[in-house]
């Protein structure tokens, strides 16, 4: 049919050259056969015989536009706007497409023009908002989407844009306003709910947040969205059987939903349950089996089974995925040092030190290593004094100094420091029996003994030792 008319036009044509109007017609059909070019090809033909006529400009615009050629798009409208420069329109036109090419400064001045004649025209206000966005102009943005505001208080994308623009600059409070604005006109807008609820969440008010995911679920609007936010909530206040329970029922819905695994694997790990934390790890895993942290998670899990081969298996490949991350190769340095390879625990030590030589307790691991091991003390020392700089009552750290002070017969700086770490934490074996050791250095028995007695009581996998030590010290007395 539209091939037969533009045979009938090109006849049209042989008898009548010098008719723009029917190469606008076939430019039409053209345009309607999806065949651009040739549409614009016929307008060309039309303009040269009538360069003036407006609409002719107007059709080459909006083909161009369509074929995302806006820089001749734009030229084709400043012909027409200087045919009739009072368009409003066409000035509007030319402002979305400069936006479109980044010439910002452009597009904001036919916008300009725009307001200049028509200064209520909130679709201007609309679009400048948008630019100011995007150039991160807020002030800018906010005083646009006010004044469409102001023209149509109802108008829901200029306060959503506003909610963003204040998100964007952790302005929550005023974000919540807006989408509460929302709610006002719209109360079945579950998009705009979901954005409440999820802005009471990161605020910190899971109380309001789970109330508005709650309200969704009841309302059957964005149920796994919500389901997933109230499961976080219900974790984070610990009220973990309501968060396993939303995080399994998510599961059934989506037995691939990797999240909902891993956060059952938190839960059962907070829980010390850690057969289960591992099954759930696995499932995730699974699911991403390149994932360097859940690999770390699987291999965690592992070492606190003390399956410390397994555990290795799954933490280097965690390093092998995420070769600079200090806190993987720290933890393969642990599970070294907790399988008695020393030489391979200090390799991986000292690696993650010489990516990041300010995590704390990677500083008093390796340095309290070092001290066991005799090695570098004075080093030893240093990191350690390094990691106390962060948190300055940290018992284990304030321990790490006493004893490497210890092991240097440096005795009046040990005391103080082991005897500050027994002040900040007195149910360690470990640091109990460090001070017990340096009270029977300096011939103080009952107090030796007292000391490694009570390390005896906490301690699981050292008592041999330590009733030997108790022994001797006893038949010394």
């Amino acid at each position: 049919m539209l091939l037969r008319a533009i045979a009938e036009y090109k006849e049209a044509m042989r008898l009548d050259r010098e008719t723009s109007t029917i190469y606008k017609q076939i430019a039409l059909v053209y345009f309607r056969l999806g065949k651009y070019n040739k549409a614009i090809k016929s307008l060309d033909r039309a303009l040269a015989l009538s360069p003036k006529q407006e609409n002719l400009y107007t059709i080459k615009g909006l083909l161009l536009t369509d074929m995302h050629n806006y820089a001749q798009a734009i030229k084709t409208y400043e012909k027409h706007l200087a045919l009739k420069p009072d368009s409003t329109e066409t000035m509007f036109v030319l402002g979305s497409l400069y936006a479109k090419i980044n010439n910002f400064d452009s597009a904001i001045l036919y916008y300009d023009k725009v307001l200049e004649k028509e200064p209520e025209n909130t679709d201007v206000f609309f679009n400048k908002g948008l630019i100011y966005m995007y150039q991160k102009k807020y002030a800018l943005a906010v005083n646009s989407f006010n004044t469409l505001l102001k023209y149509k208080p109802d108008n829901v994308l200029a306060r959503y844009n506003l909610a963003v623009i204040a998100e964007a600059q952790n302005k929550t409070d005023e974000a919540i306003f807006q989408i509460k604005e929302i709610l006002k006109t719209n109360p079945d807008n579950y998009e705009m709910k979901k954005e409440l609820g999820v802005l009471y969440y990161e605020q910190g008010d899971t109380t309001a947040a789970l109330q508005t995911f709650k309200e969704l679920i009841n309302k059957g609007a964005y149920i796994e969205n919500s389901r997933l936010y109230s499961a976080k909530i219900y974790e984070i206040n610990e009220q973990y059987d309501s968060a396993v329970a939303l995080y399994k029922s998510i599961l059934s819905a989506d037995p691939a939903f990797s999240d909902a695994y891993i956060h059952l694997g938190y839960i059962y790990g907070y829980k010390n349950n850690i057969q289960k934390s591992l099954m759930y790890f696995k499932k995730a895993l699974d699911l991403s089996p390149d994932d360097a942290k859940l690999n770390a998670f699987v291999g965690l899990a592992y070492s606190t089974l003390k399956k410390y081969d397994k555990a290795l298996k799954f933490l280097l490949k965690a390093v092998k995925l995420d070769p600079n991350n200090t806190v993987y190769l720290m933890n393969v340095g642990v599970v070294y040092d907790k399988k008695g390879d020393d030489a391979k625990a200090l390799k991986f030590l000292k690696k993650a030190y010489n990516i990041d030589s300010t995590n704390s307790d990677l500083n008093n691991y390796l340095g309290y290593l070092l001290i066991e091991q005799g090695q570098d003390l004075n080093f030893a020392i240093s990191i350690i004094k390094q990691a106390l700089t962060s948190d300055p009552t940290n018992g284990y750290y304030l321990d790490s100094l006493g004893w490497g002070y210890f092991k240097l017969n440096k005795m009046d700086k040990a005391k103080e420091y082991l005897e500050k770490a027994v002040k900040y934490v007195d149910d360690d074996p470990v640091i109990l029996e460090h001070l017990g050791d340096w009270h029977f250095s300096q011939g103080d028995k009952t107090a030796a003994i007292k000391l490694w007695k009570k390390s005896l009581a906490l301690e699981n996998s050292n008592k041999e030792h330590l009733l030997q030590k108790i022994n001797e010290a006893e038949k010394q007395q």
